[in-house]
């Protein structure tokens, strides 16, 4: 996958749903209705991020905000937004 940086029009295109554009990351914050189910689910995203990438999770009592972006290419690239979709769908339950 390539490491080019993605710029507005196209990464807006592209970026999965309920992900928003924050300066040089993407980011979607996920509700919980337990501190608990947020904590769990903070663990499943850094473990699958252990063996590509390594976002910064903010926890938060029934909540976590999920950040990505390339950091050493200073922005966000098509690894970012495969890593959202993997968030998204362990959100979902599917992975």
């Amino acid at each position: 996958m390539s490491r080019r940086l993605l710029f507005s029009a196209e990464l807006q295109a592209d970026l999965p749903d309920h992900w928003t554009v924050q300066g040089l990351h993407i980011e979607r914050s996920y509700p919980f209705v337990t501190s608990s189910e947020g904590a769990a689910f903070a663990l499943a995203v850094a473990q699958d991020a252990e063996r590509r990438d390594h976002p910064e999770l903010t926890l938060r009592y029934r909540g976590v905000t999920v950040p990505y972006w390339t950091h050493d290419r200073g922005g966000v690239t098509p690894l970012d937004l495969q890593a959202a979709a993997r968030a998204k769908a362990l959100h979902q339950g599917q992975v």
